[in-house]
């Protein structure tokens, strides 16, 4: 028996949505699921992918086009039907979301079951790509004598999401699988770089095979380079060197973009490029690739150091930084702060870096606003405004239990350390304030959460 199509029904009415799910259940091909809020639906579709969703127009929390947008940011593929409250609504509003269907209101249930098939047969078109550059071209055809000048195992050149080129010691399947690891960071913005944003990641390939360090960076416009190094390289040169290469292959000469006679399409390229995937006989003589260690010597651990905090703008008037809705106006925030689990990991480098990204990518996921965000070696301290049906619980729990799964996933040297699957401790502390908690306060509590029963 085939499986059934997975429909997601986003809709404040939960009653309607409820006889909803009853009218598209009774055919027994489909599966829905109701969520009364955005942020609901967003938390079920991020857990697994549904094959339609069913949107009411008006939900509270993301409406409209900020809810398609954020719905196909987490699943591009996903076929839409929008139920509009409006019986005006004119769909051509939306035209440019490429929405595959319209469920008018009342509904015409007998109408229901065409409806949902002839949208799940309409895919959503995929956007656009612009033609490669000479630039990226000309960066393509570098790649291969500059990733032996770095001596990283492997190089690739990705533009918004699609492998450009590669070279290095590392198999196809396996760079397709970094190439795609570098889009998801950047998925929010169609797997193009933000700004000079760079990405670094510890990588496992295959179950029983070696950590790598990827380090991804913007080169030319939407183009990224990705270098990968073992484990226990230290950062700091990585850097140096993919500075260095960044810079040459943005002023990649003329010269090389005229092809060599044993030229092969790379993919993606659409171009006649040197053969990347091997490196050729008599580039060892021509280039000098740095010599390796027998051993290699284990990475430096950085000496925790004290961040400092970022300031928190503040305001007298509680209702100028109030946040609304249709039916509300509300200033709700938290003063957070959790631990890790052990006290000897710490929270520093590039596990710093990137649990302040994540935690701003859950927050505007959820549609909360952090107002004050630090990551110290010992503790995360947030401010976080939230809704009305948020409680502090349900919040600092959320943050938990993302980061445990993204951070687990990208560093698996902390994966290793944690057996139990817990990144954080179970204490945290929260109060109902708007500012940041002193210095003072945070020890307090990181002395009452590691020992047995001293005195707050």
């Amino acid at each position: 028996m085939a499986a059934r199509r997975r429909i997601l029904i986003a809709d404040r009415d939960v009653a309607f949505a409820a006889t909803l799910k009853q009218a598209i259940e009774r055919s027994g091909l489909y599966q829905a699921t109701v969520a009364g809020s955005a942020a609901i639906a967003l938390d079920a579709q991020a857990a697994a992918p549904f094959d339609l969703a069913i949107l009411d127009l008006g939900l509270e929390d993301l409406q409209g086009a900020e809810l398609i947008r954020a719905l196909r940011r987490q699943q591009p593929d996903l076929r839409i039907i929008v139920s509009p409250r409006d019986p005006d609504f004119n769909p051509e509003e939306l035209a440019a979301l490429d929405i595959q269907g319209v469920l008018r209101r009342p509904v015409a249930f007998a109408e229901l079951p065409a409806l949902i098939a002839a949208a799940l047969v309409r895919s959503p078109s995929p956007p656009a790509r612009p033609p490669r550059t000479e630039t990226v071209i000309r960066a393509a055809r570098q790649l291969q004598s500059i990733t032996l000048e770095a001596g990283a195992e492997a190089a690739l050149l990705t533009e918004t999401g699609e492998l450009v080129a590669h070279t290095g010691q590392l198999p196809r399947e396996e760079v397709e699988a970094l190439a795609a690891l570098v889009t998801e960071g950047w998925r929010e913005n169609g797997g193009a770089p933000i700004g000079n944003e760079a990405q670094v990641r510890f990588v496992r390939l295959k179950p029983d095979g070696p950590d790598y360090l990827l380090y991804s960076a913007p080169v030319i416009n939407n183009a990224v380079l990705s270098l990968v190094f073992h484990a226990d390289t230290p950062l700091s040169v990585i850097r140096g060197q993919a500075r260095r290469i960044s810079e040459r292959l943005r002023h990649a000469p003329e010269a090389e973009a005229e092809p060599s006679a044993a030229g092969q399409p790379v993919a993606g390229l659409g171009q006649v490029v040197p053969p990347l995937e091997v490196i050729e006989p008599g580039w060892e003589r021509e280039v000098e690739a740095p010599a390796r260690p027998a051993e290699r010597p284990r990475r430096p651990q950085a000496p925790p150091e004290e961040r400092p905090a970022p300031a928190l703008p503040t305001s007298a008037d509680p209702l100028a930084e109030a946040r609304r809705t249709g039916h509300s106006v509300y200033n709700l925030s938290y003063a957070l702060v959790w631990l890790p689990r052990f006290p000897t990991t710490q929270l520093v480098g590039d596990l710093a870096e990137r649990l302040t990204e994540l935690i701003q990518e859950i927050a505007r996921g959820y549609g909360w606003e952090a107002r004050y965000l630090e990551v110290q070696p010992e503790y995360v301290h947030v401010v976080i405004a939230a809704g009305p049906g948020d409680a502090a619980a349900a919040v600092v729990e959320t943050f938990k239990r993302l980061t445990t799964e993204t951070i687990f996933a990208e560093f698996p040297r902390l994966r290793q350390r944690h057996l139990a699957g817990q990144l954080w401790a179970e204490d945290y502390l929260a109060l109902a304030a708007s500012t940041p908690l002193t210095p003072d306060q945070v020890r307090r509590y990181i002395a009452y959460a590691r020992q047995p029963h001293p005195g707050l």
